[in-house]
């Protein structure tokens, strides 16, 4: 691919999910200088210091001054710097903090929807004024205000007993939005998905509105909406008809520790060859999470994009050129098909990414063990060159590259190794519970131990110098954390008598061997009860963030696990879906100690439930236009205790 022939071609980074110093900032930016891109878009949420509410600033929050000077870095370059301020959805920065959380949809309620809400007048003062606080201080031409995934826009009008037109709403509030940015001299730029379930509204909106409209996947035709079944939908195409502005906009996420090239470059390929078909009239590449704080890695994916798409299309060959370029170092240029292969088998979806995101004994079941061995097989003999490189590179960016990589390949190879391991290890820890001799695992738990805190000491030290030592940062939580378990549960062996009652052998957990055949959204929300009453909720969503999941009818199972607050056995466990997507429950397990114990449906109701072959499915196959954002009814199923095995 080449000649792409869009007059804007962007790339975002996200600094409200990783706050990086500006050093790191201005570093990246500098990185993709000089590769075809024409804008530099900043996704801030608090990243910045809005004089009028410094409240709503985080620490360490970007100044006026340091995004003044961002700006004129990036015009040398010939790059406009775009703010993205969220005015709808995803506003939890706002409306989380002290004093600001009567602008949220949520308010008169006892939760917050991190949506501030077009039905009060000083939402539009208050929103003019952040704007204001960029527009004043930092030259451009744009502002992007934002308003994806809103599905809480309405209910506080709701709560009240009006009767509220969704897509009337929408547009006014998209029409406010576009005067006050108007009235700073800038042109007003949105996400497009809200005109999925409010089509609407394109009718009633502002025609010198650009929209953003993002798709993440490879599409064979048109992108596709996943609340409806991946359905294809052409909203470019229908947007540009009417006289609107598009930019496409694909993306390096899913993309943690380090992307899938092929697939991404597969979505910025798709969105190039649709857009030329409808007429689009720009390209946005978005980063979302900087791959859990490897911003280095994004920045040589994002050059090889830009280089690839302003030249000949070969993006291994491009990749190849940032490596060399970027380190200083031509054999460098040899990882590029070592760092395909890694990002083949990255983390990603709910199901993969919960080794990371939850706390250990929460989600290591024996049947994903082989998946998760091939997966650290794959990877563990991956790039046995980048220490030695990170030591010849006289470059500071690639310095920061080459750590950043390592670092990934590190994380990969831990999180899949915890996979496979921990279901054999606690294997053998229910036998040492009845009696048999292992004198070896205390010594594995420690080993394992060992290699979690030597990646998370490498980790902090690479943090601190990219990032704030006191900035959020789960990579390190979550390595001390799985030491920190492994090495209570080595030192209680080394004692430790066989006692099969002992809490560390009959730790309760609820096991949910689920189904899915209709993607869509497919959430359950879990309550276990007790006889005394106490409950225990959480909720479970079947959504896979990759390519080959991102089609109509697809069909899949998982096994989602959770640690019980009590050892004893609930006295019954209802599962209820009030999203939309159809998720079947094939069993419910209560494992404590050796023993597993089988709970069956013993009621359900609802309009989508249905029983198949032992299966109870709950929720519909997916949305249509005609649904309301929020699904207003819900089905469920309660099962109670059957035996056990």
């Amino acid at each position: 691919m080449s000649d792409h022939a869009f007059p804007v071609v962007a790339y975002q980074i996200d600094v409200a999910r990783r706050l990086e110093r500006m050093e790191t900032l201005s570093e990246c930016v500098e990185t993709l200088s000089d590769c075809g891109y024409t804008a530099c878009m900043l996704y801030l949420e608090d990243a910045y210091q809005y004089p009028r509410h410094p409240r709503i600033g985080r620490r360490h929050a970007y100044s006026p001054s340091q995004m003044k000077a961002l700006q004129e870095q990036c015009a040398r370059h010939g790059q406009e710097l775009i703010p993205v301020i969220p005015a709808l959805g995803h506003a939890a920065y706002i409306t989380s903090k002290e004093g600001y959380a009567t602008y949220d949809e949520g308010r008169g309620s006892d939760k917050l929807t991190s949506t501030v809400s077009p039905s009060f007048p000083e939402t539009y003062e208050l929103l003019g004024e952040l704007f204001a606080d960029w527009c004043e201080h930092v030259p451009g031409r744009y502002l992007h205000v934002g308003l994806d995934e809103s599905p809480a826009m309405g209910q506080w009008a709701e709560r009240q007993g009006e009767t509220v037109e969704h897509a009337a709403l929408f547009a006014e509030h998209c029409n406010q939005l576009n005067a006050l940015v108007k009235g700073l001299g800038r042109r007003m730029i949105m996400w497009g998905d809200m005109f999925y379930y409010f089509p609407a509204a394109i009718e009633l909106v502002d025609r010198d509105i650009i929209v953003a409209d993002w798709y993440y996947y490879p599409f064979p035709v048109t992108p596709r909406i996943e609340a409806f079944n991946f359905s294809d939908v052409d909203l470019t195409g229908e947007l540009i008809k009417r006289g609107f502005e598009v930019w496409g906009a694909p993306s390096t996420w899913p993309n943690m520790p380090f992307p899938n090239v092929e697939e991404r470059w597969a979505n910025v390929s798709d969105w190039c060859r649709y857009g030329k078909e409808r007429g689009m009239q720009g390209l946005l590449i978005t980063d979302w999470e900087n791959s859990t704080g490897f911003c280095g890695n994004i920045a040589l994916v994002m050059r090889a994009f830009g280089l690839a798409l302003s030249g000949g299309g070969d993006v291994e060959a491009e990749l190849r050129r940032s490596l060399a370029e970027m380190t200083g170092l031509p054999e460098a240029a040899e990882l590029a098909e070592e760092l395909i292969e890694l990002g083949r088998h990255h983390l990603t979806g709910r199901d993969d990414r919960v080794i990371f995101f939850s706390p250990l004994e929460t989600q290591i079941i024996a049947e994903r063990q082989s998946l998760c061995r091939e997966h650290w097989e794959a990877t563990r003999d991956l790039l046995p060159s980048l220490l030695d490189l990170e030591g010849k590179t006289k470059l500071p960016e690639g310095k920061h590259l080459l750590a950043s990589l390592r670092l990934s390949h590190r994380l990969t190879v831990l999180a899949w190794q915890l996979g496979w391991s921990m279901p054999a290890f606690m294997e053998r820890l229910r036998a040492v519970a009845h009696g048999q001799v292992d004198n070896q695992l205390a010594k594995d738990f420690q080993a394992l131990a060992d290699e979690m805190e030597s990646f998370s000491r490498q980790y902090a030290m690479y943090w601190n110098e990219v990032r704030f030592a006191d900035d959020a940062g789960s990579t390190v939580a979550w390595a001390e954390g799985v030491a920190m378990k492994l090495r209570g549960w080595g030192a209680l062996l080394e004692d430790l008598q066989p006692a099969p009652e002992h809490p560390l052998y009959v730790q309760s957990r609820l096991i949910c061997h689920l189904k899915c055949r209709h993607p869509a959204l497919p959430v359950l929300m879990q309550t276990i009860r007790w006889k005394d009453g106490h409950e225990q909720r959480s909720g479970l969503a079947m959504i896979r963030f990759a390519g080959p999941f991102a089609q109509p009818d697809k069909e899949w199972e998982e096994f989602r696990c959770m640690v019980l607050e009590r050892n004893e056995l609930p006295e019954e466990i209802t599962l209820t879906s009030n999203n939309y997507g159809e998720v079947g429950v094939a069993d419910v397990i209560v494992e404590r100690g050796d023993q597993r114990h089988h709970y069956y449906a013993a009621e359900s109701a609802g309009e989508y439930v249905a029983r198949e072959g032992g299966v109870v499915w709950l929720g519909p196959i997916g949305a249509a236009q005609t649904d309301p954002t929020t699904r207003p009814t819900q089905d469920w199923a309660r099962f109670r205790l059957q035996g056990s095995q």
